[in-house]
C-alpha cells in the first residue's frame, strides 16, 4: 500500500489534497501533519512514499522544512503554494538542485497538475535530484584490506561529468578497480570551475548590456559592473571528505556511478552555491 504524508495547515486544502491522491491512485492511504514538527515525528515513526509540503505552515516554511526532511528522508516531496514572487525566490534559493520541490504544484490544486507530478516521481521511480553535466577533477579514495589487517588508500584520478546531490558520474582511468558497493572518499576540485564561474558571469553581463542597448565598453568594464571581485575570490577551492558507496562500474568504459551516503551542511551549502552560480538555468537531465 502506497502511504502519502500530506502536511497542511487549512483544512480544506488538506481534504482537497487528499481525495485527489485517493481518486487518481489505487491502494493510497494518506496520512495528515498540520506543522513542521509533525511532520518530522511523523517520518520517525514510519516510512512514507511520498510527502506533500504546503509553503505556509504554522511553525516554519516549506522550503526550509523539505530541507531538514533531506537529511532523514530520502523519497519525493512535493510542495504546494500560491504563486507569489517569495515563493519563487525562495525555492530557487533553497531547493535549487531538487527537481520535485523545485517543481511546486501551484494552488489551487488542480488534480491533472498533482497527477502528472505523482505518477513522475511516485509511480514511475524519477530520481529527486537535478543533474548537471560538468567537467571537473575528482580524486576517488579507496581503501583497500591487506591480509595483515592493515589497510591502505588507493587514490583514483578521476575525472568528473555529472554532478547533483544525489551523486556523480565519474570517468576513471584505465585499469581503474572500483567494486559495487565499495566505500569510498570523494574530493572535488572546485578551483577548476574558476574559468567557469568569470565565463558565466561575464557573459550574463554582456547580455544585459545588449538587451539594455548600452555601450558598456570592454568586456572587462562590463564585467566590472555586474560581478564583485569577492564574488570569484571567495569562490571555494574544493570539497573534501565526502563518503559515497560505488552504485556501478563498467571497467570497460571506464566510468562508475557513486551514491553520497552523507552529505554535511556545509556539503549541501557549497554544492548548491556551486551549481546554482555556474549552472543556473541550464538543461539537466532525470534519471
Amino acid at each position: 500500500m502506497t502511504v502519502i504524508l500530506i502536511v497542511d495547515s487549512f483544512k480544506p486544502s488538506v481534504v482537497m489534497t487528499s481525495e485527489i491522491c485517493k481518486d487518481r491512485l489505487l491502494g493510497v492511504r494518506v496520512v495528515v501533519a498540520s506543522s513542521g514538527a509533525e511532520t518530522l515525528e511523523a517520518v520517525s515513526r514510519q516510512p512514507f512514499d511520498l510527502i506533500i509540503v504546503d509553503f505556509d505552515l504554522p511553525d516554519v516554511d516549506g522550503p526550509t522544512l523539505i530541507r531538514h526532511l533531506r537529511g532523514v528522508y530520502t523519497g519525493p516531496v512535493l510542495m504546494t503554494a500560491y504563486p507569489e514572487k517569495i515563493v519563487e525566490v525562495a525555492v530557487a534559493e533553497e531547493l535549487f538542485a531538487f527537481n520535485d520541490a523545485s517543481g511546486w504544484i501551484r494552488k489551487p490544486i488542480k488534480a491533472e497538475d498533482l497527477q502528472e507530478k505523482v505518477q513522475f516521481f511516485l509511480t514511475e521511480g524519477k530520481r529527486i535530484y537535478r543533474r548537471f553535466d560538468v567537467q571537473m577533477p575528482a580524486t576517488i579514495k579507496v581503501a583497500n584490506e591487506k591480509k595483515n589487517a592493515k589497510t591502505r588508500t588507493t587514490a583514483i584520478k578521476a575525472k568528473l561529468v555529472n554532478l547533483g546531490l544525489g551523486g556523480i558520474l565519474v570517468e576513471v582511468p584505465e585499469g581503474s578497480k572500483m567494486k559495487k558497493g565499495e566505500s569510498v572518499a570523494v574530493q572535488l576540485n572546485l578551483e577548476e570551475m574558476g574559468p567557469l564561474v568569470v565565463n558565466k558571469v561575464e557573459k550574463t553581463a554582456v547580455t544585459k548590456a545588449k538587451v539594455m542597448k548600452k555601450v558598456v565598453g570592454s568586456k572587462k568594464k562590463v564585467l566590472a559592473q555586474h560581478a564583485k571581485k569577492s564574488d570569484l575570490d571567495s569562490f571555494p577551492k574544493s570539497l573534501n571528505r565526502i563518503k559515497a558507496h560505488v552504485v556501478w562500474s563498467d571497467a570497460d568504459k571506464g566510468c562508475a556511478g557513486l551514491y553520497f551516503d552523507r552529505l554535511t551542511k556545509s556539503h549541501v551549502q557549497t554544492l548548491n552555491r556551486v551549481l546554482r552560480f555556474v549552472y543556473a538555468n541550464e538543461a539537466f537531465t532525470v534519471s
